[in-house]
């Protein structure tokens, strides 16, 4: 397998970790997403990611709506690659052309296919540890209305030794760990061994951003500088969850509190939090009618 049977057609995406492209397979005409690394790359994670999408998606068939499935990986000439479903805009793109602001049906509805995807990655013994708006994506065409969560660079796998009933957890180092995101956990940004319920948290932080368009610690955050983080990190972890829930519905207070009662090695309530947020759903009168606010924008298919 080489790439060179893919034409590449503009640039969509991309970071310090690679590029990403939408390409064309000339031999059928198929538009795919190509994520490409430059093999000489001083920290390379491509293929580590191509492991976790080729675990994710282990069985014959694939049919987990909320990853996107991968086409193909490897080596070619200076680069790494991986090859996946094309999918549509970024929830952080969504946000900027909807005025940064989200209404509480769409957050309600993002959250509750995230919790989904969450359980189904965690029960496939992964942590994904980066969430943030750039990462959820939503499906192309007739998938237009589901979401997707992408970039699992930084993911880390752990895995349960049931015999002495505690986690054995395959961590890195230190610094990598120490999470500078204004969506990451608090036990991120000071290196603790995260699991489970760290992901919950940021999605937690990642609602109350759409709801209201920034978060508190925000104002703070240089990622430039070393003590505009420390700032940020102190403003986050001394914040009580009645402050940073102050004015939402006490759905999203118990959310956090949910989550700061579960401890490193119990299993978490997926379906306790999804009917949690489905209960405000039900009690604002919302329609399940896969309805966003991004629906209204003019030309956004193109």
């Amino acid at each position: 397998m080489n790439i060179r049977q893919y034409k590449l057609l503009k640039r969509i995406g991309g970071g310090r970790f690679g590029e990403i492209f939408c390409c064309v397979e000339t031999e059928t005409n198929l538009k795919y997403a190509i994520k490409l690394e430059l093999r000489k790359a001083k920290h390379q994670q491509l293929l580590l990611e191509a492991k976790i999408y080729e675990e994710l998606q282990c069985e014959e068939q694939f049919i987990q709506p909320g990853i996107p499935k991968m086409i193909s990986y490897g080596e070619d000439g200076d680069f790494n690659f991986i090859i996946l479903d094309l999918l549509g805009y970024s929830l952080d793109n969504l946000f900027n052309q909807c005025n940064k602001k989200f209404s509480l049906k769409t957050v309600l509805v993002i959250a509750d296919q995230m919790l989904q995807i969450l359980e189904f990655i965690h029960s496939r013994g992964f942590l994904h540890l980066n969430l943030k708006p750039s990462d959820i994506m939503i499906g192309c065409l007739e998938n237009a209305h589901k979401i997707y969560l992408i970039d699992f660079g930084l993911a880390l796998k752990y895995f349960e030794v049931q015999q002495q009933n505690k986690f054995n957890e395959q961590q890195p180092s230190f610094e990598k760990l120490r999470r500078t995101s204004i969506f990451s956990s608090v036990d991120s940004h000071f290196g603790k061994v995260q699991g489970r319920r760290d992901d919950l948290e940021s999605l937690g932080y990642i609602m109350i951003y759409f709801l209201r368009g920034s978060l508190p610690w925000q104002s703070t955050y240089n990622a430039q500088l070393n003590h505009e983080q420390d700032k940020m990190v102190y403003l986050k972890s001394s914040m009580t969850i009645e402050t940073l829930c102050n004015d939402l519905p006490e759905e999203f207070q118990e959310y956090f509190n949910q989550i700061k009662k579960i401890n490193f090695n119990e299993k978490l309530g997926y379906r306790l939090l999804r009917q949690l947020l489905q209960g405000l759903f039900q009690k604002m009168d919302f329609k399940q009618d896969n309805i966003y606010d991004w629906n209204n924008i003019q030309n956004l298919q193109n």
